[in-house]
């Protein structure tokens, strides 16, 4: 990764990342400690997608060390446990996280206040 965005001369600021892998054979957390060695000291990003599947079960303690890392680089969770529903069961699948130096937190303390029920992000597409 830390090739690939030196030679495509990518800023050090980036919008968006997403990390969705499969988390039974640890790929995603492979790639995020990867990124926690290798990338998160030259680059930043407005916003991250994190896949942990929590609901299909503690692989790796992925949720947990995810979230350490995320917090020990600045970011913030703006959106845990993002969930859809499947097979009649509500599936937490994905935290989303901002970094506060590169997005508007105003907003989206706003967008959480309002996308809240019973202390429980509610989000609509």
């Amino acid at each position: 990764y830390a090739e690939l965005l030196k030679k495509e001369n990518a800023p050090n600021n980036i919008d968006y990342l997403q990390i969705d892998l499969d988390v039974n054979n640890r790929s995603t957390l492979d790639v995020l400690e990867n990124f926690d060695k290798n990338i998160f000291d030259n680059y930043k990003f407005a916003t991250i997608t994190f896949e942990h599947d929590i609901y299909t079960g503690n692989f790796f303690d992925t949720q947990k060390i995810s979230r350490e890392i995320f917090k020990k680089r600045g970011y913030e969770l703006a959106f845990p446990n993002v969930s859809t529903y499947f097979m009649g069961k509500e599936c937490e699948f994905e935290d989303w996280w901002v970094h506060p130096d590169l997005v508007d937190m105003d907003f989206v303390n706003k967008v959480r206040k309002t996308t809240s029920v019973n202390g429980k992000s509610i989000l609509y597409h």
